[in-house]
């Protein structure tokens, strides 16, 4: 009996004894630093692949008329994604003069060298089907973001009046970034081609040395009286190639609407 009870006693003392080791033991991990218990980690930041570049926006005009009455429709290549907007194909982008261009902050009378130099290049350049001699035109003393204006009315004036066969060389892109690199050739003219060039391209620099965008008006009229059966080879936004708002006979009142926006816009401030 006496056995048994010391036996019992013995039992009961170790338990006690693993009761309070066991205690021990969660107490000195509850306060271990989490340092002690978890390895450091290194965060490596991602350097695997560059931010993918947004896509373009989509087109917005056809037709300067498309856009507000400070805007015009602008063509300078690879500005926008072509798409179907109510079953009418938009290709260009509104867009005003550039928020940098102050004619209070330029010489009048260079703008007007360079846009005059501009046509006469195209002129030059439609006697062999060729792209245009730019070295002249940038000697002259014009900030870079003038440079690209003048290079930009022209292009969308010369796009109306050649229609499609003018066109901006790949794979240089927008004009902004290649003004002077790869220039839009132009088509071999014939006389009435030379004619619509020539005539049209004197009426836009005076109507920039005058401030007055109404003085391409008599040289269109006056064209289509003598040439009314012209078209270039590859139709144009204002020739008839399907599109409701063009039709035969309306290439007149386009050219002039359209060649009236660019250059108010254009004139903007003048």
């Amino acid at each position: 009996m006496n056995t048994l009870k010391i036996l019992i006693l013995v039992a009961i003392i170790l338990v006690v004894g693993v009761v309070i080791a066991i205690t021990s033991v969660n107490q000195k991990v509850a306060v271990a630093p989490v340092a002690t218990i978890l390895p450091s980690i290194t965060v490596v930041p991602d350097v695997c692949c560059p931010t993918p570049k947004p896509p373009p926006p989509n087109c917005e005009c056809y037709f300067s008329s498309d856009c507000s009455e400070k805007q015009s429709c602008d063509r300078t290549a690879g500005s926008c994604n072509e798409w179907n907007k109510e079953g009418k194909l938009q290709d260009g982008m509104c867009k005003a003069n550039r928020s940098n261009i102050d004619w209070r902050q330029v010489e009048v009378g260079l703008v007007v060298n360079a846009v005059d130099a501009w046509m006469n290049a195209y002129l030059v350049a439609g006697e062999k089907g060729d792209a245009p001699l730019v070295a002249p035109i940038q000697s002259i003393n014009l900030p870079t973001v003038w440079h690209v204006e003048i290079a930009t009315v022209v292009f969308n004036t010369m796009e109306r009046l050649l229609g499609f066969d003018f066109h901006q060389l790949a794979p240089c892109g927008p004009l902004d970034t290649a003004v002077f690199q790869c220039p839009p050739s132009v088509p071999s003219l014939d006389a009435a081609g030379k004619q619509l060039v020539q005539s049209v391209g004197k009426a836009v620099v005076e109507a920039v040395r005058t401030n007055n965008s109404v003085l391409v008006e008599k040289p269109i009229n006056d064209f289509w009286d003598d040439y009314s059966n012209f078209k270039p080879m590859h139709t144009g936004v204002c020739y008839p190639h399907g599109h409701p708002q063009v039709q035969k006979g309306g290439e007149k009142a386009c050219q002039i609407k359209e060649l009236e926006q660019i250059l108010k816009v254009f004139l903007t401030g003048r």
